[in-house]
């Protein structure tokens, strides 16, 4: 367990105290920051342990490990000394929102990635983060000579403490620096340790399932997999038995080979997700595992933990239950062959058995979305995928989402729901995906706003899922479904990870988990271990577990959103590239907000990229303007540009 497990968990409450963590344990202790009861050490009310985020030496912010701390701490006091990423032990203070530093309890190297560039005709290291207009300056343990002999722009590895220069990665005008500026800046890698790489290829690449005589045999079920044309980890099988009105939801078990605690599972839970850049995957597991003996790859043999789904003749659910099996999937599918499958029933090389499954699933599928909408919400998908050559944009596809994704997409709900119902009743927390309703004043923004537009608000004793249904209807008859769609999400709170449940507003469930993909989200293979411990009724393992989950999932939202952050900084890079390329050209955009100075999306050549207005003159929201590129800055990977 590292520094900042070890912490997590205390912070929560942990029986454990590893033998390495010892003496971090009795400083605290000597700080009298400790309390236990019930064989349960944690943290005395008071006291908070969590990471500093520096933003400016007289503004620093201490993000607490414990998710009762729902809001960060403003840090009181001097703290000249401190870095962001260093952890901390800190007293809160009155009013539960400033607190005061106890002790520095670790200190991580503090990488920063800079750019060299001439300020005062001296060569300096400059944040990326910097603007125009505020630059950030990193002195460098290196003289002026030597920084001379390196290419203008070069980017640099840092230690920020020091100046130390830790490595060279490019310069800022070549696009192949891009990946790693993005993954260093959020200290993130690509290559695992040794230790993990040995042990996931120890486990072959085969599955012999005379090994598991304890597991159903399901491999003469014609399961399929359907995923995007360039997928490699296919971590869900489907197939529907129409006669017996069984659905078959099939889901890798990754928790066979990753154990809790082991060097796999450590650095899968430090990752928390995989990461999905236009061009390749930064995977959460080896690729041994998570494109070898765990993905359910076409014709293989392979473990897998399945939900039964049982459904009377109305097409209800009357019954359910999951098990392990061994499964085969007999057909890898793409969402374009099964969406010409279910529009014009072309085959186009589907495997006959596959596709009567497929045919006879849709109808039920489209039944359970309707019915699921009138609990839950439908909104616009508008993913742009870039297109890239040798890490050089070439333009953009919009990914729309069709009648395939939809029918994957309800097989996968109903085991994620069916999961999440097998936490109730167990002596043990859960991992649970919630989505809080919206909060009123955030609705009261969102319609004063829309009112403008010439929304008309009749809330009466209207519900939000009502309101909502209707701004939408408004928004479609208007020709602006995409737009609202969009500012009804950024009214709407996060969706996250907790060990307490309140429900998915936002899907309209009342209870729900991640289960479907256990080789890409750390959450779902710790929803996998409970499962199985639950089903073998092992309520001491349940505990050891999930002792943990409610630290566990405050980082795992963390780890999410900074996923979320690195790979739109990516795209973000690419869309700078192309706009240097194009300096001068025109584009379509619409405005996405008329604050100066003006934010606006471009909507064609590079559909999604975000770009400053350089203009005084007031627009609107929502807006289309033809602009013209007039410069670039491919440190902060900003497009500027004016209207024609």
């Amino acid at each position: 367990m590292e520094i900042k497990e070890f912490l997590e968990s205390l912070s929560c409450g942990t029986r454990e105290i590893p033998k390495k963590h010892h003496s971090l344990f009795y400083a605290l202790q000597k700080l009298d920051a400790i309390a236990k009861k019930d064989r349960v050490f944690k943290l005395k009310e008071g006291f908070a342990i969590g990471s500093l985020d520096v933003v400016r030496k007289d503004l620093v912010f201490l993000k607490s490990f414990c998710p009762i701390h729902s809001k960060d701490f403003r840090m009181m006091g001097s703290l000249k000394f401190v870095m962001s990423g260093d952890i901390a032990l800190v007293k809160t203070l009155s009013g539960g929102t400033r607190a005061r530093l106890v002790s520095l309890l670790y200190s991580p190297l503090c990488r920063e990635i800079v750019f060299l560039e001439k300020v005062r005709e001296k060569i300096s290291a400059l944040s990326l983060k910097s603007t125009q207009d505020k630059p950030i300056i990193y002195p460098l343990r290196a003289r002026q000579k030597a920084l001379s002999a390196l290419p203008p722009h070069a980017v640099l590895e840092i230690d920020a403490r020091n100046g130390e220069i830790l490595e060279v990665l490019g310069v800022l005008e070549d696009e192949r620096v891009d990946e790693k500026i993005v993954l260093r800046t959020y200290g993130k890698d690509e290559d695992f340790p040794q230790e993990c790489l040995t042990l996931a290829q120890s486990f072959g690449d085969r599955v012999y399932k005379e090994f598991y005589p304890h597991r159903k045999d399901l491999e003469s079920l014609p399961f399929c997999t359907i995923d995007p044309k360039d997928a490699k980890d296919h971590d869900d099988a489907l197939y529907y038995d129409r006669g017996k009105r069984i659905l078959y939801i099939a889901i890798a078990d990754v928790s066979e080979y990753v154990n809790k605690e082991s060097a796999l599972d450590k650095e899968a839970r430090r990752r928390g997700f995989s990461i999905y850049l236009p061009h390749k995957s930064i995977p959460m597991l080896p690729r041994e595992l998570s494109e070898n003996i765990c993905s359910l790859r076409e014709g293989e043999s392979r473990l897998a933990m399945v939900w039964e789904i049982h459904f009377d003749v109305l097409g209800e659910i009357c019954a359910k239950q999951i098990y392990e099996a061994v499964i085969k999937n007999h057909q890898s599918l793409n969402y374009d062959q099964v969406e010409k499958l279910l529009q014009n029933q072309q085959q186009d090389g589907i495997a006959k058995e596959v596709a009567e499954s497929i045919l006879e699933f849709y109808p039920l599928a489209k039944r359970l979305r309707e019915k699921r909408l009138k609990r839950g919400y439908d909104f616009l998908s508008d993913e742009v995928k870039l297109l890239l050559e040798d890490e050089s944009l070439l333009g953009v596809e919009q990914s729309k989402e069709g009648e395939s994704n939809h029918l994957v997409e309800e097989a996968m709900l109903l085991a994620n729901v069916a999961s999440a119902e097998m936490f109730e009743g167990l002596p043990s927390y859960g991992i649970y995906r919630i989505h809080e309703e919206m909060k009123e004043n955030h609705l009261v923004e969102l319609l004063c706003y829309l009112k403008s537009l010439g929304f008309e608000d009749k809330r009466g004793k209207k519900d939000v899922h009502k309101i909502i249904e209707e701004i939408q209807k408004w928004a479609k008859k208007k020709g602006m479904q995409r737009e609202i769609d969009k500012m009804i999400i950024k009214a709407q709170n996060q969706a996250q990870y907790s060990s307490d449940n309140i429900g998915h507003f936002g899907l309209g469930f009342e209870s729900y988990t991640h289960f479907t993909s256990p080789i890409r989200r750390y959450s779902d293979l710790c929803v996998h271990r409970v499962i199985k411990e639950a089903l073998k009724s092992q309520n001491k393992r349940l505990i050891y577990l999930s002792e943990d989950f409610p630290s566990l999932c405050k980082s795992l939202s963390e780890l999410e959103r900074e996923v979320a952050k690195i790979e739109n900084a990516y795209k973000d890079r690419k869309y700078a590239h192309w706009a240097n390329k194009h300096l001068g050209e025109r584009l379509k955009v619409s405005v996405i907000d008329e604050q100066y100075p003006p934010l606006c999306r471009a909507i064609e050549q590079i559909d999604g990229a975000k770009i400053v207005l350089l203009e005084r003159e007031w627009v609107n929201k929502f807006d289309i303007l033809d602009v013209e590129i007039l410069e670039v800055d491919l440190a902060s990977a900003r497009i500027y540009a004016q209207k024609v």
